[in-house]
Parts: C-alpha cells; structure tokens; sequence
C-alpha cells in the first residue's frame, strides 16, 4: 500500500519552470548567430560582413577575385605546356618535355627528316648520311588525365569565384535601393537607442567609472539624470565602435529572407516606374502647354471650337435660368424670417435674399471653423516614465508598490 503526498507549493513551482524555461529560451535565441546576407560572397560562410559595411566587403571581393585570376593563370600554365616526349640519351630514353627545333620540321607537317648521324645510338663517326622521315607530331596532343582534371577544375573553381564578385559589384554599386542595406542601418539604430537606454536604467558604478567636471575636474555625483544621460551615450557608442559590431553588425540580427528580399525589390521597380510615369506625363503636359502659347496660330482651330462649346453651354444656362424665374412667379413664394441659421450656427442678417448678398470675409473672420475647434477643445497629457520588466523575479504579496502617479494621471479630457 503507498500513500501520495502532493509536493508544497505545485502551483508556484510549475509557474517558475515555466517562467525559466522561457527565458533560458530567449536567451538561446539572443545567442543564435545567423550569416549575413550576400549575393556573390556566400562562400565565406559566417564571415561575411554586415550589408552597409562596403569596406568589409569590398576586401572580401578583392581577396575573391585575386583568389580567381590566379586560378584562371594556373589554367593558362597548363595550356601552355608542351606535350611529352622521349629523349633517347645512351641506352635508354626519358620522358621530358621540349619542343622540336625548327628545322626537323619539312614542308609544314607532312614529314619530318632526321640526319642518321644525329642518332646517339649509331654510329657517331660514320660518313653515311641519310634521311629517316618520322609521323607527324598531331594537332591536338594527346595528355594524361590527371592534367585534363586539373585544367577542369582550375576552369571551374575561377569562373565561380569571379561570376560571384560580378554579382556582388552589381548588387553594390548598380542597385539604387538595397533592402538588405536600409535593414541593417535600421537595426543598428534601433540597437544604439536601446542601448542608451538599457545603460541608464542599470545606472553608473562608483567603483568602476567615476565622472569629472570638464571645466575644473571635481567630480560629481552619479545620480545626476544629465550625468547619466552622458555616461549612457559613451558606452553605447563604445559598444557600437566595437569591431565585431562593426564587422558584423548586431550580434542578435537577423537578416530577411531571400524571397522577401525580392519582393521588396519588385515593389521598389514598381514605385520607381510609377513616379517615371508620372513625371513623364507632367513634363509632356508642360511642353504642350508651352506649344500653345508660344504658337497660337497653330492651336487656332482648337480654341475656337472651345469657344464655341462655352458659348452653347452660357446659353443654355441663361435658358434654364430665365425659365426658373418665369416659373417662380406662378409658384406662392414661402414666408422668410427674419433671421436665416444654418446648421453650422451661422446666423445671417433678415435682408438677406441670396447668396450674392453674404459678405464672405465677415463671415469668415466671425465663424473661423478652426478658431471655434481650438476654443473647443482642451487637452491635458501627462508622460509616465515606463519601466523594464523583470522575467527572474515574481511579484509578492510582500512588495511594495513602486513610487509614482497612477494610470488616473494620463487624461485627455475634451471641454466644450
């Protein structure tokens, strides 16, 4: 028979564990290291540079495409070497390699002529002379595998490594707008400020920086906000001088995605043509415009048959208008008051007939929208400073609260 005793304080426990484990987690992910974007020099793996660090990058390429060329020369000092050929010396022959001189060569390639006395292996002293003609050397000589493979793969190895700085000279001098780029000064700004801020907040050690007036070198106080503020700025611009912050930029950065990388490319083309468009047509409209005024003659025709239409269109209007007012006589006309108010508590004068009667200034210095919005209303905002919170320490029962005005204090209040 067992008997089950619960463990104290379950609740509690299971919510520290998982309080711990999210932040060991959240520490696992600041950690992580991701490679920095790149086009052509992907082949340097995690030491390639932040995209706005073009110094980093430019010596990357320099070194890559050196790396290239003397691959591509290698290729060539392999073209270059003559085939293999046996030297008879004494007994045996060695493989060596040389060029036939000159003139063993007879009538271009078809034959070649060797003197017998020339031979080491005859007689040296004979007087009998003769001709022996020898095969033709051929035209594509024949080569060992093992120097086909390694033509092949220095070919390959300095294409690959100068396509790749191509690409990335491309990316970085002919692209006006660079996603990558305008992300990672971003991140870095964003990185500066929160720095500042995260060093203020933790505060100044006495025992390890001690700050000084600059004018007579007394020291001062710690806890001074502008002191502070100063301290702050210093170190975040020391950690931003850092050169691996330098090289690679926010350690915790993590860069877009390809696609993503493309899409914002895609969108940028289509702004870009957008605005051409319009400023093409803007420039076309102003030129026509200047055509006509410079040349009346030519657009005569034009004007007169606008000339004509307005004419159409005033006669039809006096039509219409003289047709009202011959209609308006028949029709009991109502009762006016005395006071005309409109719906915006605009009062108008009892003599008022029409439109043409209202004086537009008066009306406007009396019944200014603005002015009566800005009489209307009354704001009063409050700042609240915000605090850092804490993923280690749980609040108690015990814990006092924190000094300091109350969610009440942030009104806006609007007074009519």
């Amino acid at each position: 028979m067992a008997v089950f005793t619960p463990p104290s304080g379950n609740s509690n426990s299971t919510d520290h564990t998982h309080t711990q484990d999210d932040h060991d987690k959240d520490d696992n992910d600041i950690k992580k290291f991701y490679i920095r974007p790149s086009l052509g020099l992907k082949l340097w793996g995690p030491l390639v540079p932040a995209p706005d660090n073009l110094p980093g990058l430019y010596t990357l390429i320099t070194i890559q495409s050196a790396v290239g060329f003397f691959a591509l020369w290698r290729l060539r000092r392999l073209y270059k070497l003559p085939p293999p050929r046996r030297i008879a010396t004494g007994t045996h022959s060695d493989l060596s390699f040389g060029e036939l001189p000159s003139e063993m060569i007879v009538n271009g390639k078809t034959k070649i002529k060797k003197d017998i006395a020339d031979f080491p292996t005859l007689n040296r002293f004979s007087t009998t002379h003769g001709d022996i003609v020898l095969a033709p050397p051929p035209i594509i000589p024949r080569q060992s595998r093992f120097v086909s493979v390694r033509k092949l793969l220095w070919g390959l190895f300095g294409s690959l490594l100068l396509s790749q700085s191509l690409l990335e000279l491309t990316r970085l001098n002919f692209l006006k707008y660079d996603p990558w780029c305008d992300e990672m000064k971003s991140v870095r700004d964003k990185k500066f400020f929160n720095n500042i801020v995260k060093y203020y907040h933790e505060g100044i050690d006495p025992t390890k920086i001690k700050v000084k007036d600059a004018m007579n070198g007394t020291p001062l106080s710690t806890n001074i906000p502008e002191v502070k503020q100063s301290v702050a700025l210093a170190r975040a611009q020391v950690e931003a001088q850092n050169p691996i912050i330098k090289w690679f930029g926010p350690l915790e950065y993590k860069p877009m995605s390809f696609n993503e990388y493309l899409n914002r490319m895609e969108f940028h083309l289509d702004m870009f043509e957008f605005f051409q468009n319009k400023r093409n047509i803007r420039e076309n409209s102003i030129e026509l415009i200047n055509s006509i005024s410079h040349n009346p003659q030519s657009s005569s025709t034009g004007l007169e048959g606008l000339s004509e239409s307005k004419k159409l269109h005033l006669q039809n209007v006096e039509k219409r208008l003289h047709f009202l007012a011959s209609s308006g006589d028949s029709i009991s006309a109502p009762v006016k008051r005395s006071s005309t108010t409109l719906s915006r508590g605009v009062i108008l004068p009892h003599d008022t007939k029409g439109p043409q009667d209202i004086d537009l200034d008066t009306i406007r210095s009396l019944y200014d929208p603005w002015m009566t919005l800005a009489l209307e209303t009354s704001l009063s905002i409050k700042f609240i400073p915000t605090t850092m919170p804490s993923h280690t320490k749980t609040p108690t029962s015990t814990d006092q609260p924190l000094p300091g005005p109350t969610p009440k204090a942030l009104t806006n209040e609007k007074t009519h």
